[in-house]
């Protein structure tokens, strides 16, 4: 399975020729495997034979950061990553390794770095303590600042076509039927990650299943149907973004077949603007203190 295949490749390589670079920025969608990259990495340069161990957290030579997530007036989502997160960061890189030849430093959705944090992060970049690997992930590499990119070596991850990402499926899931690893295919749209997580968590498939037929029947059914659906997923903030993200998917991968098709040009203008807007909506749920309801009302309300 040729499955970020060329990313391994050039890692093991540098590894190999020990012409390792001190940070690294793998960017790319989200759920296209950038994070167990990662860790394989971190394993590799570290000749770690317990992956678990590493992704568990519990390595005392691998450290690794995510957003936190918390709930706020009954909404879960994400947290930026704090200043405080960041100095925990540097004073355990400082420390001498306990069982390995690098201190490897993983930080996860680093475009969500607060401006503290991520001049705190710029230093430790420009500084790095000695054997120290830092491996930066980021969902949108536009929204990583500069300075930052500027010191790291860009690892860059795609999606992945259907029918590699089915071969792997069949080979991580012997124990999937064949129906089965097509519809876990068909809803990753090219996101290997989330092709993997949808075969482990049955309930996890079926909501995103859910997510999309909810929203195809919204844009069928006019402004009533979104209000409904408005109404649903308004007031619970983490549950909306990933209810979106399986939108903006469907929706490209709709667009895709319309351009293939031939149709006319009014109708893909018509879901090119969509999926325009509802970016947008997304990002400003994402990054902005909005009444999600009202935002959800107005996009629903626009499209009628």
């Amino acid at each position: 399975m040729e499955i970020n295949r060329k990313q391994w490749n050039y890692l093991k390589c540098v590894s190999e020729k020990h012409t390792l670079s001190h940070a690294y920025l793998f960017v790319g969608p989200e759920g296209t495997g950038k994070l167990n990259m990662a860790i394989d990495f971190a394993c590799l340069v570290n000749d770690i034979k317990n992956k678990d161990i590493v992704r568990n957290k519990q390595h005392p030579d691998v450290i690794i950061i995510e957003p936190a997530i918390e709930e706020k007036n009954g909404q879960w989502r994400k947290k930026d990553i704090s200043i405080d997160q960041v100095r925990s960061v540097v004073k355990k890189a400082s420390f001498y390794t306990y069982q390995s030849r690098y201190k490897v430093v993983i930080i996860s959705e680093v475009e969500r770095l607060t401006n503290t944090a991520a001049n705190s992060l710029l230093k430790f970049a420009e500084e790095p303590a000695k054997d120290t690997i830092i491996c930066l992930i980021s969902n949108n590499e536009d929204r990583v600042i500069a300075t930052i990119r500027s010191r790291c070596q860009p690892i860059r991850f795609g999606l992945c076509g259907d029918d590699d990402i089915a071969n792997f499926l069949k080979v991580q899931f012997p124990e999937k039927q064949q129906e089965e690893i097509k519809i876990c295919t068909k809803l990753s749209h090219g996101r290997i990650g989330f092709a993997s997580r949808f075969c482990k968590n049955r309930e996890t498939r079926i909501n995103a299943d859910k997510n999309r037929r909810i929203f195809r029947k919204a844009l069928k059914g006019g402004i009533l149907e979104g209000l409904a659906l408005s109404e649903f997923l308004g007031n619970d903030r983490l549950a909306l973004l990933q209810a979106m993200d399986e939108w903006v998917w469907f929706l490209r991968g709709f667009l895709k077949e319309n351009i293939k098709r031939g149709s006319n040009r009014s109708v893909i203008k018509k879901v090119h603007s969509i999926i325009t807007s509802l970016i947008t909506l997304k990002a400003r749920v994402e990054n902005e203190n909005v009444n999600t309801r009202i935002q959800m009302d107005n996009f629903f309300t626009q499209l009628s």
